[in-house]
């Protein structure tokens, strides 16, 4: 991650935010697309401290 960080020119926490997204549950893909995401719900919460876990990230919808 510090190594994708520096070569593109942004912070290490922004590369790990991003890369947490990668394992969200199809349902909230879906609902991000639909645009049906709670409005607490932002890219920026899910990005952080994001359970591993699929039934985990469901109780976040």
């Amino acid at each position: 991650m510090s190594e994708i960080a520096r070569r593109e020119g942004v912070d290490f926490n922004y590369v790990a935010r991003l890369l947490n997204l990668t394992t969200l549950c199809p349902e909230i893909l879906t609902a991000i697309l639909d645009d049906t995401v709670p409005a607490q719900v932002t890219i920026h919460v899910l990005g952080i401290n994001t359970p591993l876990l699929w039934s985990e990230q469901r109780v976040i919808l």
